[in-house]
């Protein structure tokens, strides 16, 4: 699918899922429903989910943490299409280096051997630093680019000159296959999540709770709702399409990889809302590689290979999850913004490093 396409089939579905919880929520608003509107506020408010949180920094609050699954992650990560390269933001003060997988560490491994080793728990000795924005399309005629977020490759990477140029037309110099590259995505950009945007992602996930005056953007409660399916293996991966009634058809002439890989794909259709992360970006570009049948160091376009990950492995484990968010939904994006996230990035990598 092109991406013109992709762009027209996103605007469909968004327009059916709008309409949808348009009807309930008139359905919720109807007077027969509002008999009681007193007693129903009150018991809003007793399932009002309120996230613990602490100050950050100006503007930033952190919710408390909690556990979440690198294969839940995956799935609010932007991924371009053409490469199939994990994206962020920029608000990591540093990119991945894939030559960093291959170096032995204190264990006499590498980090890409630990992986694959049963009940390692490489990827748990620290939290994961998330915050969730809505991906926009920039006009050419916006705002300068200093006040708008960019989204770039979470790792660095070298182009294989043979499938680069039958993806891509454009010519450019020999010695651009011999660098480390960042790969940008053109006309695409962030702002935070509004609750109107949350609130679609709630209906989505089957929420019954969409009252907008009471909801707070809970990301806890989301990333949490697929704590028992990891997919580490095909029956787990289809008792989550069964319990969380996704209209998704597990392929069984391929392998899980490539059905994680088109649920991803599937899912990213139903929501704008993605993930940034702050800190973390080492283990969260691997889970998006390997869970998704594409290796570690391999030159872009990746290409899916037949990768057995061991069910009991670090990338099927619960991870401590910190999740941050703006105190006011209509903040922007600007350079002032990614400079403050920048530099929790850096400060949360130096105490780790201390």
């Amino acid at each position: 699918m092109d991406i013109a396409s992709r762009i027209q089939l996103e605007k469909d579905i968004d327009h059916i899922i709008v309409e949808g919880l348009t009807k309930i929520l008139a359905s919720q608003n109807s007077p027969k429903k509002n008999k009681s509107k007193a007693a129903a506020n009150n018991l809003h408010k007793k399932q009002r989910e309120i996230p613990e949180t602490e100050q950050v920094v100006d503007g930033f609050l952190k919710q408390k943490v909690f556990y979440s699954f690198f294969p839940t992650v995956t799935l609010f990560l932007e991924q371009e299409p053409i490469s199939n390269l994990a994206m962020n933001l920029d608000v990591n003060y540093r990119q991945v280096n894939q030559k960093n997988y291959n170096e032995i560490g204190e264990t006499g491994k590498t980090l890409k051997e630990l992986i694959f080793i049963q009940d390692d728990n490489s990827f748990q000795n620290s939290p994961i630093d998330l915050i969730f924005y809505k991906k926009k399309i920039q006009l050419e005629n916006s705002q300068s680019c200093n006040y708008l977020a960019n989204v770039a490759s979470m790792s660095y990477c070298k182009l294989n000159s043979t499938m680069f140029k039958q993806h891509c037309d454009t010519d450019i110099d020999k010695s651009a296959y011999n660098l480390e590259l960042l790969l940008c995505m053109k006309n695409l950009t962030a702002q935070f999540v509004t609750k109107k945007e949350y609130q679609k992602l709630l209906f989505i996930l089957g929420f019954k709770n969409y009252n907008s005056n009471l909801i707070c953007q809970n990301y806890e409660a989301i990333l949490t709702l697929f704590k028992d399916f990891d997919t580490a293996t095909e029956v787990n991966f289809k008792d989550m399409l069964k319990e969380l009634q996704f209209p998704f058809i597990y392929n069984e002439s391929t392998d899980i990889a490539e059905n994680r890989q088109d649920f991803k794909d599937f899912f990213s259709c139903l929501t704008k809302i993605r993930c940034a992360v702050i800190e973390g970006a080492h283990r969260c570009e691997s889970a998006c590689r390997l869970l998704h049948g594409y290796q570690l160091g391999d030159p872009i376009p990746l290409v899916s290979k037949n990768i057995v990950l061991p069910s009991g492995c670090t990338l099927f484990k619960k991870v401590q999850t910190n999740v941050y968010y703006p105190k006011d939904d209509n903040m922007g994006f600007n350079k002032f913004v990614r400079t403050k996230l920048k530099g929790i990035s850096k400060k949360i990598s130096e105490q780790k490093n201390y």
